[in-house]
């Protein structure tokens, strides 16, 4: 009996890390007041920081300063690791492009419930295919983890955008920022915020 249990035990244990090897790090956009351990600053920022963190089954899970420093992998990885999953997830929803009487472009929006696409503003293909669009250093508003809304590098005025916005700050879906973020090929900065009524 003993050595049944002591078989299940290295079975389970190997089980286990088999399981964490295939684990999968990314950063998420993520809101300042949610007081997650782990994280990395965004340019000029104040209520937004890309977070570390675990995505599982269940959705992302995000570690203590501990369980982070257990992690064997550098800064670059974790941004290569986030990249790729952040590029897997922009293949896995449809923009919706909003144009005006004129049929010119206004914004698009990307939403999923599915995949937590805030996290795709961080790939590759989110600027390769927005920048013909929207320009070089297009806006972005992450309302919610489901939610990105993605504005021309005009530095015109985006109130009128205000209502829309809110909506998506009020739904069910966890909180990410009201703080409008330039995307550029290098990466995030903030340059606005839309505020609450």
């Amino acid at each position: 009996m003993w050595r049944r249990i002591a078989v299940g035990w290295v079975f389970a244990v190997l089980l286990a890390v088999m399981v964490r090897a295939e684990e999968v790090w990314v950063l998420l956009p993520e809101a300042k007041f949610m007081g997650h351990k782990v994280t990395r600053p965004v340019a000029e920022a104040k209520a937004t920081v890309l977070a570390v963190a675990r995505m599982t089954e269940l959705g992302p899970e995000f570690p203590s300063q501990q369980e982070w420093n257990a992690v064997p992998m550098t800064e670059a990885e974790l941004l290569a690791a986030t990249r790729k999953k952040a590029g897997e997830w922009m293949a896995a929803v449809k923009p919706e492009l909003v144009r005006d009487k004129k049929k010119v472009l206004r914004y698009a929006v990307l939403r999923s419930g599915a995949v937590p696409v805030s996290a795709t503003v961080l790939a590759r293909e989110f600027f390769e295919k927005f920048e013909p669009m929207f320009g070089a250093r297009m806006r972005v508003v992450i309302p919610n983890r489901n939610t990105v809304f993605i504005f021309p590098d005009l530095a015109g005025d985006l109130r009128e955008y205000g209502p829309m916005v809110m909506e998506a700050w009020r739904s069910g879906a966890p909180k990410v920022s009201l703080e409008v973020l330039e995307v550029r090929a290098d990466g995030l900065r903030a340059v606005g915020a839309f505020e609450e009524p």
